[in-house]
């Protein structure tokens, strides 16, 4: 999304950030990041080199729709993007999966969803390993898939 988009005033708000890579390209495409989250503290240390003045929130669990707000994010500009915790779905594993309320990592899932459903970004830019599609049978990646078109997303993969 380059041209009259990039430049109509598009953001990202960046959950499960890591060291902030999705958001560089982000940035190198027009974009502006205006949150970060991210609850590891050295790559904490990184977005905040590399993104000074973006608000940075540790915990996912924590953050509300008027944190997004606060930061100058407006639904209709959003894009939401991040890499949720793989560690229950990848084959290095424990393919434990993402059930809601399951207490697994991959399960952190359901905050982005609490987020589409509190804050309603346009887009959303999901990121996770191709294990994803086979974890438990398929059933996590239809997890996904049943969660963001009930909410009105068209989807692809």
């Amino acid at each position: 999304m380059t041209g009259d988009l990039a430049g109509g005033g598009l953001h990202v708000v960046s959950l499960f950030s890591g060291i902030g890579l999705l958001d560089l390209a982000f940035e190198q495409a027009g974009f502006e990041t205006t949150f970060l989250c991210e609850i590891d503290p050295i790559p904490s240390t990184v977005l905040s080199a590399r993104f000074p003045g973006v608000p940075l929130h540790t915990d996912v669990q924590d953050v509300t729709a008027d944190d997004l707000y606060s930061a100058g994010a407006v639904p209709d500009r959003t894009v939401l993007a991040g890499g949720f915790p793989c560690t229950d779905l990848s084959q290095s594993g424990r393919r434990a999966g993402m059930e809601r309320g399951s207490g697994t990592r991959s399960s952190l899932y359901w905050e982005i969803v609490r987020l589409v459903d509190q804050f309603g970004p346009r887009w959303l830019v999901l990121e996770n390993v191709p294990p994803l599609l086979s974890s438990r049978g398929g059933r996590d990646m239809g997890t996904v898939v049943g969660s963001l078109v009930d909410r009105g997303y068209g989807l692809a993969w």
